[in-house]
This record gives C-alpha cells, sequence and structure tokens, in this order.
C-alpha cells in the first residue's frame, strides 16, 4: 500500500478474522509503502514480517506490485521454509495462476473476495484445500483451481474495521466503503463479472462509522463506491441516516464521494446536499462516441452532463475523469473530449469543473481488453503497471502527441496527472513540463459551502503582513520549524503574506489567506487557509515535496489555531 493511503480491504479482513476464528489464532497486518514509483518492499520488511514467526503469510496484490511480492515470497522461503504463502487481491483473482507458475514460493491464490475464504483456509483448509472453494493451490507439479466462491450476499454480517478498533488511518485518509459491485460493465474493469449487480450495506452501519469518525476528530472521509446515486431511494435513505452524523454546517466531517451522471436528476439534490459533499467525482472517460461504444457505456448527452455540472457545482467542487488511450478512442476523439471538457469547465455561472483528472488506460489483468489483447492490437507496458503503449486506434505515433497535446495544453492548469511522467515508456516525450498531481487535493480544494458562494464583497483583498506575523510570533527569521526546516523570511505574493522556509537543498513558500477567499488549500483553521506555492520540478516531485511540508503545515496549522478564536 502507499504510505500516504490506508488499505481498507486488509482491514476488513482483519476485523472478519478476529470476529470469526477461534480463540489461540493470532493476526498481524503490516503495512509497507510501495508506490507505482518504485514497487518493491522496503528494506526490512521480510525482516519485520518474520519477526512474529508466523506459520502463514499472506501478501495483497494488484498487477503493478505482483513481482515485488514474488521476489518476497522466495525471500520468505529461503529464510522459512516450512511457512504458507497465500496471494490476494486483484491480481490472484485474475492473474494468479500466471503469477503461481512464475513464482514457485506462492502456495495458495484467493480469488474473489477473500473473507470466508481465508476464514475456512486458516481454521483447517490449508491441509485440505481442494475442499476449500475459491482457491488455486498446488498438488505437487501441478496448480489446482477449485469452483469459484459466491459473494457475500449479506454485507452486514461484515465488522468494520474501524468499530472494531482494527484500524485507526491517518486523519485526512479515511476510507468508507458502503457498497460493493457496480450496475455498469465497463469493458476496462476487472471486476465487472466477477460480483452479481450492486450490494449494499445499511445505512445504519455507514452512519455508525461517521459517527466513530466525528467523534475521533475525522474531519474527512473517502466513500470507495462505484456511485452513491444509482438508486434515488437508497440516496435518500443513505442522506437520512448519514447527514446527522456528519454536523452541523460547518461540520468537522466531509465526504468526498463518486456519481454517475447518466444517473443524476434533480430529486437527488436534497440528499446530496444533506451529504454536505467537500468533492463530488464524475467519471465522464470521453465524449468520443466510439470510445464510449467500446468501454459499453452510452453515448453522453452533452446539455444533460452540461445541466449536472451545473447543479453539483453548487454543491461541491466537482472533479471529471477522463481516460487517455481507450481501444476504440483516437488522437482526434481524446483531443476533442479535452477541448471540450475544459472549455465546460468555467463556461457557466461559476466553476463547474475544479479538477480534469486523466488517467492512463490501464489494460488491467482480467479486463475484456485483456482477453481481446490479440484483436484490438494491445500492447502494455511490462513488468508494472499495464498502460496502454499501442493499440490499432490508438498506435503509439498518436499516444505520443496525445500525450504531448494533454502535457501542453492551454488549460493544463485544470489538469491533473498521477500516472508516469510518459518519458519512462516514451524518450521523445522528455523534457514535457509536469502535470499536476492529485496527491491530496481533496484536502486542497474549497470546502462544500464555498463550491457557489461568491466572495462577500465586503471582503477586503489581501491579508497585513502584520497580521499573519501576529498568528505565527515563533515564525522569525532563522527560527527553526520541524525536519530541518528554517524560516529564511516573510514577504508578499499577490498581496497576501507569505511564509519562506528552507533546509538544506530545499525551499519553500506557505502562504496565508483568509478563509473566506475561498481558494485552493492544504490546510485550514476557523479563519484562515495556509496553501504551498509550489514550484514546477521534475515529474513526481511535486508529490514527493508536498508529502515533506505535511509535517510543517500540521505545526503551522496548529500554532494558528491557537490564536484564532
Amino acid at each position: 500500500m502507499d504510505e500516504a493511503q490506508s488499505n481498507l480491504a486488509l482491514g476488513s479482513l482483519q476485523a472478519y478474522l478476529q470476529q470469526r476464528a477461534p480463540q489461540g489464532l493470532e493476526l498481524h497486518r503490516k503495512d509497507f509503502p510501495i508506490t507505482l514509483a518504485d514497487p518493491v518492499l522496503p528494506a526490512g520488511a521480510i525482516d519485520r514480517l518474520l519477526a512474529e514467526d508466523p506459520e502463514v503469510v499472506g501478501l495483497s496484490s494488484y498487477c503493478w506490485d505482483s513481482d515485488a511480492f514474488r521476489d518476497a515470497a522466495a525471500a520468505l522461503k529461503r529464510r522459512a521454509p516450512g511457512i504458507t504463502v497465500i496471494i490476494g487481491g486483484a491480481t490472484a483473482t485474475y492473474g494468479g495462476l500466471a503469477l503461481m507458475q512464475r513464482a514457485p514460493a506462492i502456495d495458495l491464490a484467493v480469488r474473489g473476495e477473500g473473507e470466508e475464504t481465508l476464514l475456512e483456509l486458516l481454521t483447517g483448509g490449508l491441509r485440505r484445500p481442494g475442499e476449500v472453494a475459491g482457491v488455486l493451490y498446488r498438488d505437487g507439479d501441478a496448480i489446482r483451481e477449485t469452483p469459484p466462491r459466491p459473494p457475500i450476499a449479506d454485507l452486514g454480517a461484515l465488522p468494520s474495521p474501524y468499530l472494531t478498533g482494527v484500524m485507526r488511518p491517518p486523519r485526512e485518509q479515511l476510507p468508507v466503503q458502503w457498497s460493493r459491485g457496480c450496475v455498469f460493465r465497463c469493458k476496462y474493469c476487472a471486476w465487472k463479472d466477477a460480483y452479481d449487480g450492486l450490494r449494499c450495506v445499511a445505512p445504519a452501519a455507514a452512519a455508525a462509522e461517521l459517527r466513530w469518525a466525528r467523534a475521533e476528530g475525522y474531519r474527512h472521509a473517502y466513500v470507495l463506491d462505484s456511485a452513491l446515486n444509482f438508486d434515488t431511494a437508497r440516496l435518500r435513505a443513505l442522506a437520512a441516516a448519514v447527514g446527522p452524523e456528519l454536523g452541523p454546517e460547518p461540520g468537522p466531517l466531509r465526504l468526498s464521494f463518486y456519481l454517475s451522471h447518466a444517473h443524476y436528476g434533480a430529486p437527488q439534490q436534497g440528499p446530496l446536499r444533506a451529504l454536505q459533499p467537500h468533492s463530488i467525482w464524475l467519471g465522464l472517460e470521453s465524449l468520443n462516441p466510439a470510445a464510449l461504444r467500446a468501454i459499453q457505456r452510452p453515448p453522453v448527452d452533452l446539455r444533460r452532463f452540461t445541466r449536472a455540472l451545473d447543479e453539483l457545482s453548487a454543491l461541491a467542487p466537482v472533479m471529471v475523469s477522463v481516460i487517455l488511450g481507450i481501444p476504440g478512442d483516437d488522437l482526434a476523439g481524446f483531443k476533442a473530449t479535452l477541448d471540450a471538457v475544459t472549455a465546460l469547465a468555467e463556461d457557466g455561472p461559476r466553476r463547474r469543473i475544479a479538477i480534469i483528472q486523466v488517467f492512463w488506460m490501464l489494460v488491467a489483468p482480467g479486463s475484456a481488453f485483456d482477453e481481446r489483447r490479440q484483436e484490438l492490437g494491445v500492447r502494455t507496458a511490462a513488468p508494472g503497471m499495464p498502460y496502454l503503449l499501442d493499440s490499432r486506434s490508438f498506435p503509439q505515433p498518436d499516444l505520443e502527441a496525445a500525450l504531448r497535446y494533454l502535457f501542453t495544453h492551454p488549460r493544463r492548469d485544470l489538469l491533473h496527472w498521477d500516472d508516469p511522467h510518459p518519458e519512462k515508456f516514451f524518450p521523445a516525450l522528455a523534457g514535457l513540463p509536469p502535470l499536476k498531481s492529485l496527491h491530496a487535493a481533496t484536502r486542497s480544494i474549497p470546502e462544500r459551502a464555498a463550491a457557489s458562494a461568491p466572495t462577500p464583497p465586503s471582503a477586503p483583498a489581501g491579508l497585513p503582513l502584520a497580521t499573519a506575523q501576529e498568528l505565527l510570533p515563533d515564525c522569525v527569521p532563522g527560527a527553526a520549524v520541524v525536519n530541518d526546516w528554517r524560516v529564511a523570511a516573510w514577504t508578499e505574493v499577490g498581496g497576501w503574506p507569505t511564509l519562506c522556509l528552507e533546509r538544506p537543498g530545499r525551499e519553500a513558500r506557505i502562504q496565508i489567506r483568509r478563509r473566506d477567499e475561498q481558494k485552493p488549500c492544504f490546510a485550514r483553521t476557523r479563519s484562515f487557509d495556509l496553501t504551498w506555492l509550489a514550484d514546477p520540478g521534475p515529474p513526481g516531485a511535486q508529490a514527493k515535496a508536498g508529502r515533506e511540508l505535511q509535517r510543517v503545515f500540521d505545526l503551522l496549522t496548529a500554532a494558528i489555531a491557537r490564536r484564532d478564536r
């Protein structure tokens, strides 16, 4: 898992096993920082895994980290030959056979949802894996498969990893999941056939987790459901149960969640307003009819989509996703989509779209595009994440042209990109200026109440430098802050006081604004926003710098909050 995230799947497994497993079964969860940029286990990971003297080690893998876990399994078996290694996650579900063929140290693969399967394995099934549904296992030199396990029918039977005390994520990184599955069957999605429709958590259970979160001081939660608005009646029930747990405006807890623009209608505005969203995500993916047919999505009614943007942006900042490289899309179609969406962003009574997140097409194992590679002429990056590099509709020269168009687009201020810089795969694209990363983006956008309200006319422009210095009296030139950061100077940028910091080889500028200015921020107090004035840098540099500055933001925010009464 990424060090800035929390693996809800592993926490859910642990909570289920602790509730159902017999006494005497010890469980230990280890979360290691594995990133797309560096998909290897950190130094000392094997030592930490073996420190508990385990009999079984389970590894949760997606396709991009499968090589790291193949190597980890081999290292575990070298040092503890008697250990049993189990692989789970999407890699096991859709690529388990291939992985086990090239990773002889992996003993079993759990396919699909893991709660019931893992419980059976750990309570006797390891001795007779052929009797446990939903696994691949070794039988001598052969790898055998058992029948698939049906999806868990009653999600209410699954304990919460939060209410059971299993997980306590960072304050700004609380993931919650109120359903499993999706009503769509998109061709790029590996889970399209894994579940029979949509299964939902009871609204009261969702409310209980948020009640816990608010009591524990959480300010923001990410709802991981594919969309909250597939069914208006359920949305109303969720809003009625969850809304009171969020607190009165401006309450301390806000939600970011996905909606289906195809299912959105005016009757959903009231329930969505009751959910007091911090940000709303819409998966547009493309406006090209050929691309939408290829992914099995209905055509986009642009008037209806625009109306949805107008109404939803009155509730919260809206983020729209677009996919680059869909097999079936082409260079002209992608450019037209990008131009149309950026034009929509501010062509209205307010800023309709806060962020346009562009994803590089991932040909996920188990997806229809993966199964039709030869037919579609698909070639992907390997090893690691299987980004599309070439297809019949999007040959490599056109893909390079599309990437160049994206990274130099006139409205690149709206565009965000969290996949690798294109030069990693296409040397001819070296030197393209990096796009913004979405790292902590939902923390750096205005809150719900700021989404539609204009800046009050009476609000004076700027903020006196002396006011900021009074808020941070200890921040005088030369003063130590944290982690080798020191104050270099105070200055003004655009009429706003800006604290200049430095450490060996690094500089940073943190600006203090009035909260009613309603601009993107990294942290906020009752009356003030703190914003990082990031300078352009090499690929990935801003995300790393942002992580390094998080402790600085935390300390400055706490110091200002003490005087912001």
